[in-house]
């Protein structure tokens, strides 16, 4: 079994910092200035190293962590589309929407509505049922 790349990137300090301020609060508007700044690092060494080790610039891999904590805020809470979009970091619910379904495949209140659905299932439901464009 593989880990996932940024896994691999905790080994190196600049780079677990940078993932560290991200994982820490993925709803503030991180610039690759901000994160190597704070890494202790120049933006074309911090850039380069996170394509090179993680796999996808710093701000495609925010975009696809904030994605993330939407979609288990859609799938495990009550709060509305406009509150989850401004927690994640999206200041309007269409820039927020765009995103998820650009990145997940589906918009997000069809991808709440499939997860309640499967919530509500029998355990014989299919793996895969909520997509995740990769």
């Amino acid at each position: 079994m593989t880990s996932p790349p940024e896994l691999g990137a905790l080994g190196d300090q600049t780079l677990a910092s940078a993932l560290g301020w991200m994982h820490a609060e993925p709803g503030r508007s991180w610039t690759v200035s901000e994160l190597a700044r704070r890494a202790g690092a120049s933006r074309a060494t911090l850039a380069r190293r996170f394509a090179s080790e993680v796999g996808v610039a710093p701000h495609e891999y925010l975009t696809r962590l904030r994605m993330q904590e939407a979609a288990h805020a859609l799938r495990e809470g009550q709060d509305g589309l406009a509150a989850i979009a401004g927690r994640v970091g999206y200041e309007s619910e269409f820039a927020f929407n765009r995103a998820f379904r650009r990145e997940m495949g589906v918009p997000p209140g069809e991808y709440r509505r499939r997860a309640h659905r499967l919530e509500g299932a029998s355990s014989g439901t299919p793996q895969g049922a909520i997509p995740q464009k990769r």
